[in-house]
Formats: C-alpha cells, structure tokens, sequence
C-alpha cells in the first residue's frame, strides 16, 4: 500500500498489525498475525483502562505535582522501578511466545512466521537489557545511595528528573511499534546488514535506533549524576572505605555509564546517518565494514555486563551482611575486586567476536583477559560465603534468593571461563550454549538481586513489608524455573542448534525444547507471585506496617531513618565515625539523637518541569523520524536547544523546609519509634529468631542524651552541604566534558581507521587545503583567548561591561570559524566530497561538522547567558554559568587541535 504522504511521511495501513491477518496467505502467517495483534490490541487496552482508572480516581493532579515533575532523588527511583516492571511484563510475555514456538516448531511448525519471531527475539533482548535491567538498577541507586551516604538528594535534580524521562520515552517509542510497524529483526545489538537500509529498509531499526539512543543518553546522565553524588555528597567522615558496598558497586557502576554508554551512543548515530543520508559506514559498497560497529558496539557491550552486574554484587553484598547479622568479611578485598572488575571490563570486547576471523594471538590475548576478570568475582564469591560462616543466618526471602545465586551464578561464571577459550568458542559460537550461558549470568546475578534488593528495600520506602508467603512461593518459582528453562539450553547448544531459530528438523531437540517451555511457564509463574506479593501486602499494609523503618535489623544509614524517609532525609548532616555506623549505635545500645544545636531550615529543590518537557519531546522526534516527518521532526529538533536556553533564566529553584516543621517530624517519627514494639532505640538483633527484636527502655532518653558521645553516628549541626555547590558543578562538568572526550575520541579512531577507504572518490589530497584550514583554527584560538579574558574581567572587575565585551568577541570569532567552516563544506561538496561517496567522507562529515555544532551550541550558551544578564544582573547563577562555559570553550579548542593534526595535518602528510 502506498504511503499517505503528507504530513504522516511514510506511514500505511500497513503498519498496523490487525490488516495483517487479512492478507495472511498461510496457516502460520495467520498464526502470528493473530499473536501480534493479540499482543497490540491487550496493551492499548491495557493503556485506555489505566488513563481511565486515573480519570476516575481524579489522580492527573497529584500525579503531576507529587511524581512526574518531582526531582526527589526517591520518588525517581521507584518510577524507574516502576517502569522496569511493567517493560519486564512485556519481556517475559515475548519469551513465553518464544519458548513455545521453539517448543512446537519442529518441521516447520509453529505458532509465529520466522520474521515476527526475529522482532521477538529482538524486543525481548532490548527491553531486558534497556528498559528493564538498567532502569531497575538505576532506580535503587537513586534510592538508596543518597541515603547510605548521608546526602539530601542527588548532585543534579533536575538532571535526574530528565534522565528518567529519557529512558521512559525510549520505552514508550519501543511500545509504539507494537502498534505501529514490525520491530526490528537485527537483535538487541542491532547488527548491520541485519539492520541496514538495504536489507530492512522498514520502520523496525528505526525505532530500534532511536529506543536505544534515548535510553543511552539517559543513563549517560545518570551515571554522570551518581559518580558526581558520591565523590561529592558523601556527609562528614563518610570517606569512600566507610562506605556501605552497595554505594561503592554504584560509584563503579556510573564511572562506567560515564565511559561506556558514548560507544552505544556512536554506534546507533552512525548507524542512522547510514540509514537515513546514505554515509558508508557500516556497508561494504561504500567502503564501510560491519567489524568497525562490532568493535564500537561491545566497547559498550561489555562493559554494559558489569553495569548490570556490580549493582546486584552490591546488594548481596547488604543482604549477606544483615542476614548473616556480621559485619561483611573482606570489605577491602570486595572494594578492590569491585574496582578490578570496573577496569578488566574495558580490555575483554573482542571475545564477543573470536570468530571474525582476527589473529589466533589477539584472541588469545582476549581470551585470558577475560579469564582474568573470574578472579576477582571469585573473590566476592568467597567473601560472601565467609559473611554467612559463623554468623547467625535468617533464611529471608532476600537470602534464600542470595543462597540460590551463590551456586547458580558459579555454574554461569564456570560456562563463561569454557567460552572464554577461542577454540571451544569456536565450537559453540552462535548455539544455544552461549544464549544458557549469559541467561545464567544475568538472572541469578542480576534478576535474583534485582527481586532481593526490591523485597529488602520496599519496606524503607513504602513503611510495610512484603507478604514473606508470597514471596517465598515467588523465590522457589524463579528458582526451579530458572533451571528448568535454561539448564536444557546447554545441552542443545552442544548438541549444535543454533540461537535465534524459529524451526527446526532435527527431532531430538524437541524434548529439551519442550522442558525448556515448562521453566519458562514456572519463571511466568514467579512473575505472577511478585504480583499478588504486592496486591497482598497492599492490602494487609497495617499488619505488614515498619513505622520504625528498620524491620530487618540494618546496618548502614538508611535503616535510621522513618519509613518513608522524609523529602528532606536527615533532619540535619549526619556525622559516622565507622562502617556499618547504624549497626555500631545499637551495638551500643544507643540510638539517633536530635541535632546538636537544634534543628535549621532545610534547602531543598523545587518541582521541575524540564524532566517531562524532555521526554515528550523525546517520544515525539523519534516517531517524526522513525515516519519520516521532517515537517516535524525539524521543529522540535529546534526545541530542544530552545528548552534548554529557557531553563537558563529559571531561578525560583529552590525551597525552604522550615526549622519547625523538620523538628515536628522528627519528633513524631521519635515518639512513634518510642511507642512500636518494633524498638525505639534498638540494640543488636538476635539473628536466630524469627525477625529483629528490639529494646525500648530508653525510650526519649535515648534521643537527649549527649548524642557526640554516641560511637559510629550522630547528627551534626545545621543543613551545610558537604561541598560548596559551585565546586559541586564544576566536577560535574568536568565528567560530562570527560564522556564528550571519549565520544570525540571514538569518532577521530573511527576517520583514522576509515581514511584509506575512499571507494574510488576523492581522499584527503585531493580535498583539504591548509590555508583555510591554519585560518579557521587561529580564529577559534582566538576566541578562546577572548574567553579566557572574560573570565579574568568577571573575577576582577565590579562592572560587567568588561566581560560582556570579551565575551562579545568570542561570540564573534567562534561564529566567523563555523561560517568559514561551512564555506569550506559547502566547496568540498561542490568538488565531489559528498558523505555518500565514501567510507572516508563518511568518517569525515561525521566528525568535523559534529564539533561545529558543539561550537554553535557553545555561541548559543552565551547568548542564553548575555541574556540572563540583561534580565538578572550579574548574579550567582551566571558566574556559574560563565565557568562551565569556559571549561566548555576551551575544551573545543582542544579537540579542535586533535582534528586539525589527525585529519588535516595527517591526510595531508
């Protein structure tokens, strides 16, 4: 069918999955129009039941002000959880289709053509890794790391709100193609020719492209986020070896989101400049190679492993520990190993790909690079069985799942270090083997952690706990099914079926096939206990109530706290003088005093509106470009430039808790401690009975007491912050300048490896000219220069006319580099240098004019901040301003001398 053209680009009838099943010409066509139809028409049900639901219940308002425009650190975390949970019902339905379509596509058979259960396939691996594992992990660290730490709320809250919305509209454009078009069929990796516009010139890898490259921009700015919170917010004496596991797996975690998801973003870029203008990176007419996105996509691939991993490391690391009722064993070797793994992540890429046709040497390199990172996991392994030898063990919920992965993650790491061996790797490359063997990493590993550290955590922010009944039937449920559905996986891949197939004809695969499908409807299973767990505990929430906010005897600082925590957290900045600061107070019998010198008015940050504004915008320009709507897409591709110079001027930012209502709170939560059963000043639980027990002789006395006398933890005087905010900015930019490097960084390697391939065309002498080139870079070192006395006349001058002057001056000698720039592309292409031609053009045109952008969005800065000064003066918020931009300005000059020596200098050596 035609396209309706004009304005819905080049979306059909077509796209949408119910025509299908009238132009189904066989049974199995027929089949799986219906499953895909099925599955479109239960979530727009689904989707009208809930907005009517929340029509209803007249829930828009506070939807709106308490959650969706809300920047509390904790608020965001349990809407990531949220999401996550949702986008993992959806995951398990597709492998649930899957299974059974394995299960009965012997001879061809089935229940789904070979084409739909590829986008299965497909959507199943992206919204596992994406949109359920990252999401989850990233909302328990929003959660609780603030909380460990002793922090307010994250370094950047407005930030927080925008990553989170990101990620969602990364979602909600992968839900889309539900309704809309088939999905991609390239995999979760998105390889090309798989995902190239010659082989699938369709919508799938479009949203694909775009699903993916919104979720990799929000989990850059998280991870830049959290690296910023805990090298910064830490409260007094909290140094990094006092700190709880958990926040330390967290710091590992967002160094990597920092360093590893620029790599995605790269790939997914150019993989849509491929696509959508014709570049040659990726296809081998061009001079491009698929090899050159295998290596950029598993620079992130990998490390993308220990980003979901060391998360979940932490928070068995707190279950062992409090359900051992021991300090943890080994702190300094779990720190150590934590970090190792951080680092091994980035050398072990290539063995993703030993079969490529690489050196026998290289592989081998790789291969014991990646048998190298076993010893240090071996070592948490054993730390965590030394946590629980000698110590008092309550079989919880939470550690019967820690129990479980103990021995299933060593059978995952023992099939890992046989794959890490190129020559077995080439044996079961590409079988099920492999598909067993990441299944047993990450669900053990990471989906048991993920459920434990959600059963341990939900009582600290909704004040009851979960049903233990249910949860227990929910544990046995993940855990047999777990084996049932992926122990068979071994034995096929040995027996050689390959992954990713639909049918099959050799018989006996069937009956593993078949037990396979039976896990899989226990792991469903387990899914549906979680949620009668939570309609359950929903409803007997009086009885399963922890007003005291510490039901399982904890040890770090979150368990200080009331449940829920307040907006504000700590009623002032908490002192420690240990580790496990929480557990050393009731060892002594003791408990949390009042602040020292009384309570103080808290600062704490207003609702933002930035967050959702994002998101909308996200979801809306992905779906103009995945539909070719330029008429849109250009629109609010300006918005967004136009969004962030507006939130420039916002300056009623911030809010004031009063001193009295902090001290009420307190007070209440105190006198409720004070009254429970469940302990007002609690002491050192017994671990062999059923749940904590708790004395409360103290009572209030507890609370007045000289609480600076008190070991481990108090709370210090007034709401200080533990470094100065502009400093606090300063690092922050200097991590985001330091993830834009390694994006530059990838690109130059990319044009230093594509330079040779210039497909017949012109190549670097025959289209550079070092006249204009050595032009446009004096004028952008100028311009720095300009900035730099900016800066001076800011710092020394009472007036600002001074640094409005120089700052005019650099506006303007950036602005003649981007006008000479655009002359010289605008000759180049005149002269045949067309990104079309070339792998090397293509390199080119993704490079050079990239940095062009970050200086016109530079130019663009100051102009948003020359107009905050006409408005607000010279103020606070300008000088930071002033300082990011000149981090910013002088960071371009430098990349600029990058690309002048390797591309122009270098091509014309």
């Amino acid at each position: 069918m035609n396209d309706w053209g004009f304005p819905f680009g080049r979306l059909t009838w077509d796209a949408m999955p119910f025509t299908h099943i009238l132009q189904a010409e066989t049974r199995l066509e027929l089949s799986s129009a219906i499953v895909a139809s099925t599955a479109a028409g239960m979530a727009l049900l689904g989707a009208l039941v809930a907005l009517w639901i929340i029509t209803r219940k007249r829930w828009w308002g506070p939807l709106w002000r308490d959650w969706l425009t809300s920047v509390d650190h904790k608020k965001i975390g349990i809407m990531y959880v949220v999401f996550s949970f949702f986008m993992l019902a959806r995951a398990l339905a597709e492998a649930i289709v899957m299974r059974t379509q394995q299960a009965v596509g012997a001879d061809g058979g089935g229940i789904v053509a070979a084409e739909h259960f590829g986008e299965l396939f497909t959507t199943h691996g992206t919204i596992m890794i994406f949109f359920m594992a990252m999401p989850f992990l990233t909302g328990l660290i929003n959660y609780v790391v603030p909380l460990q730490i002793g922090a307010r709320d994250v370094a950047f809250p407005v930030l927080n709100s925008v990553s989170l919305m990101l990620t969602i509209a990364g979602g909600a454009i992968l839900m889309v193609s539900l309704l809309l078009a088939p999905f991609s069929t390239g995999g979760w990796t998105g390889y090309p020719p798989f995902t190239g516009a010659a082989f699938n010139p369709g919508a799938g890898p479009d949203y694909w492209i775009w699903a993916v490259t919104l979720s990799s921009l929000g989990t850059t700015f998280s991870g830049i986020n959290f690296a910023v919170t805990i090298y910064k917010k830490r409260c007094p004496g909290m140094t990094l070896m006092r700190m709880p596991l958990f926040s330390w797996t967290s710091l590992c975690t967002s160094i990597l989101m920092t360093f590893a998801m620029p790599p995605l973003t790269i790939a997914t870029a150019l993989l849509a400049l491929d696509r959508y203008l014709g570049f040659h990176f990726f296809t081998n007419d061009g001079g491009g190679n698929m090899m050159n996105y295998a290596n950029l996509f598993w620079l992130f691939g990998h490390p993308e492993v220990y980003i979901l991993i060391l998360p979940a490391f932490g928070v068995w690391s707190e279950v062992f520990a409090i359900f051992s009722g021991k300090t943890l064993y080994g702190y300094t070797a779990l720190v150590l190993a934590t970090m190792s793994i951080a680092v091994l992540s980035f050398t072990v890429w290539v063995h993703h790909f030993f079969t490529m046709g690489q050196s026998a040497d290289l592989n081998a390199a790789f291969g014991i690079a990646t048998m190298a990172i076993g010893i240090p996991t071996g070592v948490k392994i054993y730390d965590w069985m030394l946590t629980m030898y000698r110590g008092r063990v309550r079989m919880t919920v939470p550690m019967l799942y820690a129990v479980a992965f103990l021995f299933l993650f060593s059978i995952g790491g023992l099939s890992g270090i046989l794959l890490a061996n190129p020559t077995i790797d080439f044996q079961v490359h590409n079988t099920l083997f492999l598909v067993a063997h990441f299944h047993n990493m990450l669900i053990p590993g990471l989906l048991f952690g993920m459920i434990a550290g959600y059963t341990l955590w939900f009582p600290k922010a909704f004040g009851f706990r979960l049903d233990d009944r249910w949860g227990y039937r929910a544990a046995w449920c993940w855990i047999i099914g777990f084996m049932a559905a992926f122990f068979p996986l071994y034995a096929l891949g040995l027996m050689g079926m390959p992954r990713r197939m639909a049918g099959y004809f050799d018989p006996y695969w069937t009956p593993f096939t078949l037990v396979a499908l039976a896990g899989a409807g226990i792991l469903l299973a387990g899914f549906l206990c979680l949620v009668a767990q939570l309609w359950v505990s929903v409803r007997h929430r009086a009885r399963l109530a922890v007003p005291v906010g510490d039901p399982w005897d904890g040890r770090t600082l979150e368990w200080a706290l009331p449940a829920p925590p307040p907006e504000w957290n700590f009623p002032s900045q908490p002192n420690v003088e240990g580790r496990d600061p929480f557990a050393t107070l009731k060892e002594a019998g003791m408990d949390v005093g009042p602040p020292e010198e009384g309570f103080e008015d808290i600062e704490m940050p207003k609702n933002a509106l930035l967050g959702p504004v994002s998101g909308a915008i996200g979801v809306a320009l992905a779906f103009a470009l995945v539909w070719h709507m330029w008429w849109a897409a250009l629109p609010l591709a300006l918005l967004v430039p136009a969004v962030l110079v507006a939130q420039g001027f916002r300056r009623d930012t911030e809010k004031i808790v009063p001193a009295e209502e902090v001290g009420r709170e307190w007070r209440a939560y105190r006198a409720l401690a004070a009254a429970t059963p469940q302990g007002a000043a609690p002491r050192r639980a017994d671990p062999r009975k059923s749940g904590p027990r708790h004395s409360h002789a103290a009572g209030d006395g507890a609370m007045s007491g000289s609480v600076s006398r008190h070991p481990g933890l108090t709370l210090g005087s007034g709401s200080g912050r533990v470094d100065d905010e502009a400093e606090t900015q300063a690092f922050g930019f200097w991590v985001f300048m330091m993830s834009d490097a390694v994006l530059f960084g990838l690109l130059i390697a990319t044009y230093v490896v594509m330079r040779p391939a210039t497909n017949g065309g012109p190549g670097p002498q025959e289209l550079y000219e070092l006249r204009p080139i050595f032009i446009e870079t004096l004028l952008l070192l100028a311009s720095s220069v300009a900035m730099g006395f900016s800066q001076l006349a800011l710092k020394h001058d009472s007036h600002p006319r001074g640094m409005i002057g120089w700052l005019l001056v650099a506006m303007a000698f950036a602005l003649a580099f981007a006008g000479y720039e655009l002359h010289d592309f605008v000759k180049m292409s005149s002269e045949g240098g067309t990104p079309g031609v070339s792998g090397f053009l293509s390199s080119f045109w993704a490079l050079v004019p990239l940095h062009g952008l970050h200086v016109l969005s530079a130019c663009l800065w100051a102009a948003g901040l020359l107009g905050q000064i006409a408005v607000y003066g010279v103020d606070d918020k300008v000088k930071l301003g002033m300082a990011r931009l000149s981090v910013l300005w002088h960071f371009l000059d430098l990349v600029w001398i990058g690309i002048f020596s390797v591309v122009y200098i270098g091509g014309l050596a």
